[in-house]
């Protein structure tokens, strides 16, 4: 008969061949373009920036602690492990738009108007190389429009001020031929524009 302690060796590598591979190796969960714990933080900043306590409608946000627990955050969307959309129209939000925003590489779609958000928009949006769809008229914005957008050769769609919007079959605004965006530019910015902010070169 078999000594005791070799009795417990042996049932215990009997129980690690029945629990299975997954017993000797936890495989890590797969990410996108950008970490899942640099995309929970950024939604926490522009949680925290734009007074996100005092949201028409938080639902879920800021629980959990996962990128799949972001995907249940009312206004936000993620896919392909990354966050590519974030709608919160008439939501109450207040505050500033951080420029760590930028760091969500995946955005596709930004809307975020009729609310109170002042302030200029930052330079950084223009790293949004997926950005399509931009939104974020009727605010409380100031200043000139950041030439930096002209960096979006993918966006489609862009309202700043109340009434000017491109369309899927408009020209892009990095087109030398592209529709002058100089008179909505200044809208809602108190008639301030900087040199070239409204206007996108063709290169």
């Amino acid at each position: 008969m078999l000594p005791c302690y070799l009795r417990r060796l042996l049932l215990f590598f009997v129980l690690l061949l029945l629990a299975g591979p997954g017993a000797w190796a936890q495989t890590p969960s797969a990410e996108g373009l950008v970490p899942d714990s640099t995309e929970l933080r950024v939604l926490r900043e522009f949680y925290a920036a734009t007074g996100g306590p005092t949201w028409t409608n938080r639902t879920n946000w800021l629980s959990g602690t996962t990128l799949a627990d972001a995907a249940t955050w009312h206004g936000v969307t993620i896919s392909n492990n990354d966050v590519t959309r974030l709608s919160l129209p008439t939501n109450g939000l207040q505050g500033v738009l951080p420029a760590s925003i930028a760091q969500l590489q995946g955005l596709q779609h930004l809307e975020l108007p009729y609310n109170s958000i002042r302030g200029s928009l930052p330079p950084s949006l223009g790293q949004l190389s997926k950005l399509q769809f931009l939104w974020i008229g009727l605010n409380q914005l100031s200043g000139a429009i950041p030439p930096e957008i002209g960096h979006l050769r993918q966006l489609t769609f862009f309202r700043f001020g109340a009434q000017s919007a491109l369309g899927a079959d408009s020209h892009h605004p990095g087109s030398a031929d592209a529709i002058n965006f100089a008179d909505y530019l200044r809208q809602s910015t108190n008639g301030s524009l900087a040199p070239g902010a409204g206007e996108f070169s063709a290169a």
